[in-house]
């Protein structure tokens, strides 16, 4: 957002303040400072005159930041972070579809079959307000590989069941 907004904090802030801007980023009290001020003008000069912006940006767009991007900081096993990406993304779109499915399925019905989809729900929104970044969302992608289980299930299930049709039906 910071970049979009077309303003120099550190300008203002040196201009209307004592604080020594200088010294950001090599001294807490004055990070912390600076930061209150940051916030002070971002509030007068951003959120009170395009408050559809802040609104989106501190709910789709966090979202979206959250989820952008795998929790893989290191190669690992001979990989290289930019190698899950594509795993990632069958991830939350199976995940997606899985819940859907659970949705579609008449299957909601068990309140603990909700709590994967609660539980990414909680983090997602618990984690709003503060920097965004793909860890505070590892916690949940399990959920994810939950729903995406489901949906595999799902989709194998209805395979068979066309190629064979004399095939007994079970139910999940």
């Amino acid at each position: 957002m910071r970049e979009t907004e077309n303003i120099d904090y550190y300008k203002i802030i040196g201009k209307t303040s004592d604080i020594d801007v200088s010294r950001y980023g090599h001294d807490e009290l004055v990070d912390d400072a600076v930061e209150r001020e940051m916030t002070k003008i971002r509030f007068k000069e951003v959120i009170l005159r395009e408050p559809g912006k802040y609104l989106w940006w501190y709910t789709v767009g966090k979202t979206i930041e959250n989820w952008s991007k795998p929790f893989f900081w290191t190669p690992l096993f001979g990989l290289a972070p930019a190698q899950l990406n594509g795993q990632h993304y069958l991830l939350l779109a199976a995940g997606i579809a899985g819940f859907a499915a659970f949705l579609s399925g008449g299957r909601g019905k068990e309140s603990v079959r909700w709590m994967p989809a609660v539980s990414v729900a909680y983090f997602n929104t618990a984690h709003l307000p503060f920097y965004c970044f793909s860890r505070y969302m590892f916690p949940t992608v399990f959920c994810f590989a939950l729903y995406a289980a489901y949906f595999f299930d799902k989709t194998a299930l209805r395979m068979r069941e066309q190629h064979l049709p004399s095939a007994g039906r079970r139910s999940v």
